[in-house]
Parts: structure tokens; C-alpha cells; sequence
């Protein structure tokens, strides 16, 4: 079955990106490619180890409040074989492969702590489209949209203690001992170490964004603000699973969302494209060659 699954996802992912070069046309795509101004692009690289290292670090903090001992490079091996076995996986769920590398703290618990920070990410995405939808839609739906964030950041503790609005009489059962084991990562949602999650989560978001714009001025001269309204955006395709690693969705959405800032399509969608490779998939390739050599060792 799950082998069906991924050859329909390889299917798709293969429609959607002959749909996508037909839309934007091929060589309009190639002449783009080949005028770009690499000083940029060596930028946008530049920050991309930075981007790992915040964003292990926002991991590695999550999980000392948890109670873990294993030290800064274990999580730094960890974030990218999840970065790895999340780009075949959907909605990246495969990023829960980072617990394989802790013996300090119950798998489940960390389980729980991979969702609470993909939860996380999510909620900083949404925070920082909050200026895409003001300009586009006004102040009343940026409330609204800040409203959200907030009523989804106060619910990350209920959801991670669950456990205690069973009966008492439950607590022998398998469900309550496995909703009370992603409970013991709680620690992370009190206000002083959460308040430090979420700085360190948007201080990343917008680092990406800086990369995104370097990559855009590539081709094409534009402000910061059109990176910083567009790529939140961009990255909610992340939440449609269709295909592999959404090639070819991030791509068209990016083209959708560009248009409104006058972005040639053939440069939104290369840019969406560049930053994914940069960021992810490069990142992802090294970490699943660690692990692979982790297991024969």
C-alpha cells in the first residue's frame, strides 16, 4: 500500500511539474537560469548552514527542557536526517526520525516535542503572513489571523497534557500512559522557555526570508518587503502532501503569490525552487548519507 502511495505522490509530482514549465514556458525558464547573478545566489548559500544551526538549536533547547543530556552535534545529526527522511515523506512527517538518535528521553516523548515544533514553525509562518494579508485584505483580516496564532500557541499545553482530562480510572490503559509520556515534554511550553522558542523560531523565518530575497534579486531587482510578504505564503504548500516533497506545488504557488508583486513567473518559481535545494534538500541528502553511515558503524 505504502508503495502505491509513493508511486502515485512520484506520478503527481511529475504532472504537476510538466503543468508547471508548460505554464511558464521552458525556455523563458532556461534563458532565466542562465542570466542569473550568482553573487546572490553565493549569499543566499552562505546562510543556509546558519539556518540549520538555528534551527537545531531551537530543537536542542526544546529537548533539554525535556530532560535530555546528549550534547549540540547529536541534535545537529538528528535535525538533518529528519530534514532527509522529511522531504519523501508527507507534510514532512518523516522529520520524526530524529528521535533515533536520543537514549536520554522516551521515544514518544520526543515524539511529541518533533510535533510541537513543526506546530511551532507553522504558527511563526502564519505570524509573519500576518503582513501579507494587511496589505492584500486589510487590517480587520490581520486580527483575525493574529487572533488565530494566539488562540494556537494557548492550546499547545492542553494538547500536551490530554492526558489529564481523562478519568483516574484510565490511567492504566495504553492511551494514557502514551498521551502522559508526550505530556513529560510540557516543560518546553513554560512561559520562559516558550517565550525563547518562538523568538528563536521567527528570528529563522526571517532569516529565510533574506535568502529568499537574495535569490529573487538574482533576476530580478525588488524590495525585501516583496520577499517578506510572498514567502510565508509560499510555505504553507509544505501543508499539501501531493507530491514529493511539494515540487511543483511550492513552485505554482509561488507563481500565484508573485504576480502580485509583479514577479516574472519563470522567477518565481525558480526562486521558490532555489531556496528549497538550498535549504532542505541539500541539508536532507547529507543528513540521510550520515545516518546510513551511522547504522553501518
Amino acid at each position: 500500500m505504502k508503495n502505491r502511495l509513493f508511486i502515485l505522490k512520484i506520478i503527481l509530482t511529475i504532472i504537476v511539474v510538466i503543468y508547471l514549465i508548460d505554464s511558464i514556458g521552458l525556455k523563458n525558464t532556461y534563458n532565466t537560469l542562465i542570466i542569473g547573478n550568482m553573487g546572490y545566489f553565493i549569499f543566499a548559500c552562505m546562510l543556509a548552514p546558519l539556518f540549520i544551526c538555528i534551527k537545531t538549536l531551537k530543537w536542542h533547547l526544546m529537548i533539554h527542557n525535556a530532560g535530555a543530556k546528549e550534547d549540540f552535534s547529536t541534535s545537529f545529526n538528528a535535525m538533518l536526517s529528519g530534514l532527509g527522511f522529511g522531504i519523501f515523506t508527507p507534510a514532512r512527517a518523516g522529520e520524526i526520525m530524529r528521535i533515533k538518535y536520543y537514549k536520554s528521553v522516551e521515544k514518544i516523548t520526543l515524539g511529541g516535542l518533533v510535533i510541537i515544533d513543526r506546530i511551532i514553525d507553522i504558527i511563526t509562518i502564519l505570524l509573519l503572513g500576518i503582513y501579507f494579508v494587511l496589505v492584500q485584505f486589510g487590517i480587520l483580516s490581520a486580527l483575525s489571523l493574529l487572533f488565530i496564532c494566539i488562540f494556537s500557541l494557548l492550546m499547545l499545553g492542553p494538547l500536551m497534557n490530554s492526558y489529564k482530562l481523562l478519568p483516574n480510572k484510565w490511567k492504566s490503559k495504553k492511551l494514557y500512559v502514551f498521551l502522559e509520556k508526550i505530556g513529560y515534554g510540557s516543560n518546553v511550553l513554560k512561559l520562559k522557555n516558550f517565550s525563547v522558542l518562538v523568538i528563536v523560531s521567527v528570528f529563522n523565518w526571517l532569516l529565510i526570508t533574506l535568502q529568499f530575497y537574495f535569490i529573487l534579486n538574482m533576476y530580478s531587482s525588488c524590495n525585501y518587503s516583496v520577499a517578506l510578504g510572498s514567502l510565508p505564503v509560499i510555505q504553507l504548500s509544505n501543508l499539501i502532501p501531493v507530491t514529493i516533497a511539494g515540487i511543483g506545488i511550492r513552485e505554482y504557488l509561488s507563481v500565484l503569490v508573485l504576480q502580485l508583486y509583479d514577479v516574472p513567473n519563470q522567477i518565481a518559481a525558480i526562486s521558490a525552487f532555489f531556496l528549497f535545494i538550498i535549504d532542505i534538500f541539500i541539508p536532507g541528502i547529507i543528513g540521510l548519507l550520515l545516518f546510513g553511515f551511522r547504522r553501518n558503524h
